[in-house]
């Protein structure tokens, strides 16, 4: 198993953006995981618009990122993509974009593939095409196994194991990884249990990519805590190195 990176998700209009470039080049392996919800913006954990321009803009190319997009937004993936809206523009300037949403029913997976629509898997397969080494995330949880169980061959996407949604619940069971070179697992990760935590995801995972993401394990009274970032990294670092970080 191969750890291919360490999400953070959670900076927001607190964090300094130059402190984040400065871990990036400390640690190559990080990637930032930044939250777009246009109804929360400006709160905790979720950047205003004008702070997530900012991050993306003047980001160094070793900088990785990752957009999280939240709610409608994240069900409209084809339409921003294709459109070329401000969101659409940030997304093809990120690494990767997650999209946190819940299809729960066969009308909800039917609406979001009807061609007659914005159709998801085209703009899935146009991103990856057109921004290569580029992928989009699904949240593999219970409520999304209807439509995972229709993508999961999708080249260009990658899942995401997640109990916890943000919430700090720890990972209670690792998932075998879906049919996918890489998968991701998150849930109540913190500095103190990380490492315990990436030896249980290797029993289960012998071969692929994986990444790990954490966000309430690396916050302190709610504010994101660069301190427990570097913790993390640093742990990482010194068991498993940096040439790729082999488990």
């Amino acid at each position: 198993m191969n750890l291919k990176q360490v999400t953070f998700t959670g900076a927001d209009n607190e964090t300094k953006p130059e402190e984040l470039y400065a871990l990036s080049e400390k640690y190559p392996k990080i990637e930032w995981g930044i939250l777009w919800y246009p109804k929360k913006m400006g709160t905790s954990r979720y950047p205003s618009e004008k702070w997530i321009c900012n991050f993306v803009d003047e980001k160094p190319d070793y900088v990785k990122s990752a957009l999280h997009v939240c709610g409608n937004d994240a069900l409209g993936f084809a339409y921003h993509l294709l459109n070329d809206t401000l969101l659409g523009d940030l997304m093809v300037q990120v690494d990767r974009v997650q999209l946190n949403f819940s299809v729960t029913t066969r009308e909800q997976v039917l609406n979001l593939l009807t061609p007659e629509r914005y159709n998801f898997l085209y703009a899935v397969r146009r991103y990856g095409a057109y921004y290569p080494e580029k992928y989009v995330i699904i949240q593999a949880k219970p409520q999304n196994h209807r439509l995972v169980t229709l993508i999961d061959e999708e080249p260009f996407i990658e899942f995401l194991f997640d109990e916890s949604g943000g919430k700090g619940k720890e990972i209670s069971h690792i998932h075998q990884p879906l049919s996918k070179e890489s998968n991701g697992y998150a849930g109540g990760l913190n500095p103190k249990n990380v490492i315990a935590k990436l030896k249980a995801i290797e029993e289960v995972v012998s071969g692929g990519d994986v990444w790990i993401d954490m966000e309430t394990g690396v916050r302190t009274e709610e504010k994101f805590d660069l301190s427990k970032v570097e913790s993390v990294m640093s742990q990482v670092s010194d068991i498993y190195g940096m040439g790729g970080m082999k488990l």
